[in-house]
């Protein structure tokens, strides 16, 4: 028998069909024949050697009807193969379908992961600018007042030196006068002395030297160094202001005896 009851690859299921197609394909040698050649061959194969049997004259009709029963069997046989063949493909294409499935559910995941982790590094990467932003606004503030700080001490005027205390054997300043000869001092010059002596005693600074480069005199009397002591513990604006004001009334008297000439208005 060609075909086989216990065959599954055969596909029939019935064994009456089985037996049926069996005795028909027993009616000549070549049916069987043709059967067992044919097995691993393809559909195309097989019909066209069907084709050249049924068309060969020499050969008994009772042989052709064999051979396209056996084809009938192997047609069937190859259905059944390319179903299996196509049951394994869809199965293969369920569990590959199911792969991505999984894998773009885990994909998703760690995209979720991904952008919870770059909005969190993105708000520390905010707080840490904040942060930045406010040390940088403490250090110019601290910039500004320390360039205030130096502009003011710029400004300033230095402090006076503490001068030297005369030695105990040289006799005391005052009781000697050291003139230099200058020239006629004039009321204007003599004012212009005693302001500029004053202000060099006030502020420690050098004395002040003629229009014509001789000093002026070294020495004045206590009651005036007394004034000139209680005058900068006032303040030196206050000492300009109480010198410039005897000067100018001393000004004013002249120019109404007629002795200076007034001034004459741009």
């Amino acid at each position: 028998m060609a075909l086989n009851s216990e065959d599954l690859s055969s596909g029939f299921r019935h064994g009456k069909v089985m037996a049926f197609i069996n005795e028909r394909m027993s009616t000549h040698a070549k049916g069987p024949e043709f059967y067992l050649e044919n097995l691993s061959l393809s559909w195309e194969n097989v019909e066209d050697k069907l084709r050249a049997i049924l068309e060969d004259r020499l050969v008994p009709i009772q042989a052709k009807e064999a051979c396209a029963w056996s084809s009938l069997a192997l047609g069937v046989r190859f259905a059944h193969k390319q179903s299996q063949l196509h049951r394994h493909r869809v199965q293969w294409l369920h569990d590959f379908a199911g792969l991505h499935r999984s894998a773009a559910q885990a994909l998703a995941s760690d995209m979720k992961l991904l952008t919870a982790q770059h909005e969190v590094e993105r708000k520390e990467a905010a707080f840490q600018l904040q942060l930045t932003q406010a040390s940088l606004a403490e250090v110019q503030k601290e910039r500004d007042l320390l360039k205030w700080k130096l502009f003011k001490a710029v400004r300033l005027p230095s402090p006076a030196l503490p001068r030297p205390a005369p030695p105990r054997h040289a006799p005391p300043r005052h009781a000697h006068s050291v003139l230099l000869p200058c020239p006629p001092p004039t009321p204007q010059c003599q004012g212009r002395s005693q302001l500029c002596l004053l202000f060099s005693r006030g502020f420690g600074l050098p004395r002040r030297q003629s229009q014509s480069g001789q000093a002026w005199p070294l020495s004045v009397g206590l009651e005036q160094k007394e004034q000139v002591k209680r005058r900068r513990r006032q303040g030196p604006l206050l000492l300009l202001l109480r010198l410039l004001k005897p000067q100018e009334e001393e000004d004013r008297r002249m120019r109404r005896g007629g002795k200076l000439p007034t001034r004459q208005k741009i």
